[in-house]
């Protein structure tokens, strides 16, 4: 899928991107590669910093701000209305990029007695009482905003994309921060059970791995080595936070760029070879990889199990509801 334009046999014009962006670097990249590419985009967010002003301002209406608290499920389903109130279809990439790592104040290692853990709830990183939670940005939030594009594109008989951000942090393990690890492996481990979406319905999830990446997420309790440094990828946590910064030794001169993120996310929706459950790696010297899967001994195409009908039967009627 071109990110200007659909395939021919696809019949639609321009495509439209939804960016619900972690606020600070990599999801302002991803939304300027999206509109360098011939695209436009919706970018949904609580508030948007000043250089994502700036580039909404200078972009000549190919690119909207749409305030949103991604942590509540009725915000998410008003993004798909408003970016086709703006661009007049409705989008058919979807990037939720929003994510934390884990405060020292809701920590697992710090155990703090809390109910509920901010990586996992961002509603608490926000400072809202956990019995208002009701959703989770790490993991909820994208996982929802993927059910709610996977309905309006069955419903519009639309192909379309969903691109997580996750991280190498989904395919390893780190002693020091077991719950930003968890949040990513659920990332990937959601992308791999949405592989059959792309034959079976024409929509495909796949995701990008980048090392590190410099956000305003909140800091590890760990100091980071040497090893280490050549996958922190450049953003905004390091100007926030001298302390974070120092904790992980951070430079800047050796960081991944985050317009390098970007370059992978315009990759997954452009390359056909990049199928839906495609997950990519990457690193600061630009190596990128797909990531080589064990082979389930199960297989979706081999249909062995009644779940699959009933599936089928949902995305079917919502194929035909046309709402």
């Amino acid at each position: 899928m071109e990110v200007s334009k659909c395939h021919a046999t696809m019949r639609c014009g321009e495509e439209n991107t939804v960016l619900p962006k972690d606020r600070k670097w990599i999801g302002l990249e991803i939304a300027k590669a999206i509109v360098a590419n011939g695209g436009k985009a919706l970018v949904a967010d609580l508030k948007p910093t000043k250089p994502a002003e700036q580039f909404i301002e200078a972009s000549a209406g190919k690119a909207v701000f749409l305030q949103t608290n991604v942590t509540k499920r009725e915000q998410l389903e008003r993004i798909i209305p408003a970016a086709k109130k703006h661009f007049g279809t409705i989008p058919s990439i979807y990037v939720p990029a929003a994510g934390i790592l884990e405060p020292n104040r809701s920590n697992w290692w710090a155990d703090n007695g809390e109910s509920s853990y901010a990586t996992l709830d961002i509603s608490k990183f926000h400072g809202v009482a956990h019995e208002k939670a009701s959703n989770g940005l790490d993991v909820t939030h994208p996982l929802q905003l993927g059910r709610i594009a996977l309905r309006a594109l069955l419903r519009n008989n639309i192909k379309g994309v969903v691109v997580h951000v996750a991280s190498l942090a989904g395919l390893y393990g780190r002693y020091a921060h077991p719950l930003y690890c968890a949040s990513k492996h659920a990332l990937v481990g959601f992308v791999k059970s949405m592989a059959s979406a792309d034959p079976q319905e024409g929509i495909k999830f796949v995701a990008v791995c980048p090392g590190y990446v410099d956000s305003v997420s909140g800091p590890f309790i760990s100091q980071a080595t040497k090893s280490e440094l050549s996958r922190i990828v450049k953003s905004a946590i390091w100007d926030d936070s001298e302390d974070i910064a120092k904790a992980f030794n951070y430079s800047e001169l050796e960081a991944i760029e985050p317009h390098a993120v970007a370059e992978v996310v315009i990759e997954l929706i452009e390359n056909g070879d990049h199928v839906g459950g495609t997950c990519i790696s990457m690193d600061e010297k630009g190596r990128r990889q797909v990531i080589d899967f064990p082979q389930s001994p199960v297989r979706d195409s081999d249909n062995p199990f009644p779940v699959y009908d009933f599936i089928k039967k949902i995305t079917t009627k919502e194929r035909e509801s046309k709402i």
